[in-house]
């Protein structure tokens, strides 16, 4: 889940639900949760699916605690109803936010004896997550601070490194106006008479 919080790999989700059936509770718990973490603000309908098969299936255990972690693992996918991240990572996975890796470093190392941190009397250190959120809407503002409509290409992004000319920095894109919200793996490209102040425009 540290690996790639707020981006629902599937590949990474088919395991955690494996996990999540477990024989252990411990283990079943911690994988709820780190779904949690990796599909949060994403509003991914496939992980929604599974969290809400996962709450039947806990709703007839006698153990409250995990289906209280599923509740919180869906709260954390319908994140902000998708407009935020807990994602640390910016500038095309070039720079780090300290206070939002703090903030998911938080998160799961309380959730590392989970039954006596979040499940107990400590369950406030949920709140650990709150530096990490941030929006992932792409809004334009003029230099007198007032919001602007653009329109912005929406993709998926191309690797330009030594390519000649003044290639697309995004293929497969839609053209949309601003504001608009992007989703984990989107990049954006101003174009028109305005011009992005970064060279890196992501969700």
């Amino acid at each position: 889940a540290l690996l790639s919080p707020s981006e629902p790999n599937m590949q990474i989700i088919e395991i955690l639900h494996k996990l999540s059936h477990d024989g252990d509770v411990h283990t079943a718990t911690n994988a709820i949760l780190a779904m949690g973490v990796v599909s949060a603000g994403s509003g991914n309908a496939r992980v929604a699916s599974m969290l809400r098969g996962l709450s039947s299936y806990y709703h007839k255990d006698k153990d409250a605690n995990v289906l209280f972690v599923v509740r919180i693992a869906q709260g954390l996918t319908a994140l902000g109803k998708g407009n935020l991240t807990i994602n640390p990572l910016q500038s095309d996975n070039q720079l780090l936010c300290p206070s939002a890796l703090v903030g998911v470093l938080g998160l799961l190392h309380s959730a590392l004896d989970i039954d006596k941190t979040i499940l107990d009397s400590y369950h406030y250190m949920l709140y650990s997550i709150v530096p990490a959120i941030s929006p992932r809407t792409l809004l334009t503002i003029n230099p007198q601070g007032e919001v602007v409509k653009a329109q912005a290409r929406v993709g998926i992004p191309v690797d330009t490194v030594a390519v000649p000319g003044k290639p697309r920095a995004v293929t497969g894109f839609q053209t949309q106006a601003t504001p608009l919200v992007l989703s984990a793996l989107d990049r954006a490209e101003i174009i028109g008479k305005h011009q992005a102040l970064t060279p890196v425009i992501e969700g």
